[in-house]
């Protein structure tokens, strides 16, 4: 099977929303089912109905992994657990992924294992790794009144968070390690130090912004100038900056290692890459894309670089299915479409002003694939 991952997470996604939207349900096994038996028909071959196994796991996958917040909206909570990681509104208050181990209710201690967005209050700041209790109200997760509200529940579930909180109180019990995100973090602080201290306010924030994926940091001013110029991509770490620092690792490593070597160390340095940018959606996709690219070279075999892609999406929705409404994951992957779709067009192209003219319609083509997800989710477009 010719793009086995192609199959794969094009079921996994209308398995996914079939199990969202029931009504659509039996037309959906039913296409899939006749689908996969044509395509097996023609091409004499079985492995055709993988994709249909693909789809009924997602449907299963997804009724097994639907959250349901264990609190009501607006609900008084006092939860008890660690800091795993830190980011930055854009008003400069903490917004922490907490991982709650006690819910105190009523004076009652019950152990629990839940993944919360906490925002933290003006003022109060902690540290990767501190043990902290906080006291605050539960955000409300359900769906907007108004059409194109902002849908908290929905958001959370994107990210993989069980709940959402505002903390009102917030209590240091233990001064954390902070463990291997503290040590990251640190890492990071210290880097941010040193533009501050080189460059200029403004452009030591977008230095961060682009190397160490701080773009929460960035003045809503040089935001909205990016965004007008259409250029705001830039400021968050994504595959464009992944890809170069792999290039750029190669290039410089075949200098001294072996090619098996040299794909080795790059491997172990984007996941590492990885890690030190918070784990974005479009840095984890370009991340597995690149690996089955590098590993496909360790293990001397031909990788396609829409099935690499599709791979990565399906990796990334079985790990959280609710990924598919990530705004940020969406035009990642849609924008990385249409350059593939572009480059088998260049490839395909003989003569130099045919080659030309498709490289000028490389960008028209990624804008229009990603202007129906920008007008549905941000109500408007730029060009």
């Amino acid at each position: 099977m010719k793009r086995p991952f192609l199959y794969f997470t094009t079921f996994l996604i209308m398995g996914k929303l079939s199990g969202q939207y029931a009504a659509i349900l039996p037309y959906t096994v039913l296409l899939s089912l006749v689908f996969c038996i044509v395509c097996g028909i023609r091409k004499k071959s079985y492995t055709f109905i993988i994709p249909f196994a693909v789809f009924i796991f997602a449907l299963g996958l997804h009724f097994a992994t639907e959250k349901e917040t264990p609190f009501s909206p607006w609900e008084d909570v006092r939860l008890k657990g660690s800091v795993v990681n830190i980011q930055y509104t854009q008003s400069g208050k903490q917004r922490l992924d907490f991982r709650a181990d006690e819910i105190i209710i009523d004076e009652t201690v019950e152990e629990t294992d839940i993944r919360v967005m906490i925002y933290m209050p003006e003022g109060s700041f902690v540290k990767t790794g501190d043990v902290i209790a906080i006291k605050g109200k539960v955000a409300d997760m359900n769906k907007p009144s108004n059409p194109g509200g902002f849908d908290m529940g929905r958001y959370t579930a994107c990210k993989n968070y069980d709940t959402a909180v505002y903390a009102e109180k917030v209590y240091l019990l233990e001064n954390g390690k902070g463990g291997f995100y503290g040590s990251l973090n640190a890492f990071k602080e210290r880097i941010n130090s040193v533009y501050k201290h080189v460059f200029p306010e403004q452009e030591a924030e977008i230095i961060s912004a682009m190397v160490l994926g701080g773009g929460s940091a960035v003045s809503e001013e040089i935001r909205e100038l990016y965004s007008l110029s259409s250029i705001s991509h830039v400021l968050a770490v994504s595959g464009l900056h992944t890809s170069v620092i792999c290039a750029a690792l190669i290039f410089v490593l075949r200098k001294f290692l072996s090619d098996r070597n040299t794909y080795l160390a790059t491997s172990a340095a984007i996941i590492g890459y990885a890690f030190f940018t918070g784990l974005s959606p479009s840095v984890v996709r370009a991340v597995i894309m690149l690996e089955v690219i590098l590993w496909g070279h360790i293990l001397k075999r031909e990788s396609d670089t829409l099935n690499s892609l599709c791979a990565a999406a399906f990796i990334m929705i079985v790990n959280n299915t609710d990924i598919i409404y990530d705004v940020s994951f969406v035009l990642s992957a849609t924008s990385v479409y249409g350059c593939v779709v572009c480059a088998e067009i260049l490839g395909s192209e003989e003569s130099f002003k045919q080659k030309i003219l498709s490289i000028m319609a490389v960008s028209f083509v990624v804008t229009s694939m990603i202007l129906p997800v920008m007008a549905n989710n941000f109500h408007h477009v730029s060009f």
